[in-house]
């Protein structure tokens, strides 16, 4: 009876360490699978922060052209500003040259007929001399 416990007992143990090798075998296969999804994971992991690197930098070069773009378009309006001052500076200057042209046009047209006025008058002088 010993013999066939005995037996018994390695039947047994052979059953359980064949069952603990198939569970080995399954946890292996598990583990395997898990170490390449997380080998995927950490491409996948890698290549997304690559790429977030990218935006973020992108991003800085996005903000740093907006910035430039808003001093161009601060100064393109100070120099619009400044020419709209110069602009109202020369259309009054125009104005006062087209008043000033104006008048001495007048006093031209006055000194003509002035001229013309004593132009006669000299004729007529000269016609009464040489008529007495």
């Amino acid at each position: 009876e010993l013999s066939n416990l005995k037996i018994e007992i390695e039947e047994m143990y052979d059953t359980f360490k064949e069952n603990e090798m198939d569970e080995f075998r399954e946890i292996q296969k598990e583990l395997d699978i898990a170490s390449k999804n997380c080998r995927i994971l950490q491409f996948k992991l890698r290549k997304s922060e690559r790429r977030n690197e990218v935006i973020e930098s992108e991003k800085v070069n996005a903000r740093d052209h907006i910035r430039c773009l808003e001093d161009e378009l601060k100064h393109a309006k100070d120099v619009q500003s400044q020419l709209n001052d110069d602009i109202d500076l020369i259309e009054d200057k125009k104005s006062k040259v087209e008043e000033e042209n104006r008048q001495l046009t007048e006093i031209l047209e006055q000194a003509d007929k002035k001229q013309f006025r004593m132009e006669m008058d000299i004729d007529r002088l000269k016609d009464q001399v040489s008529m007495s």
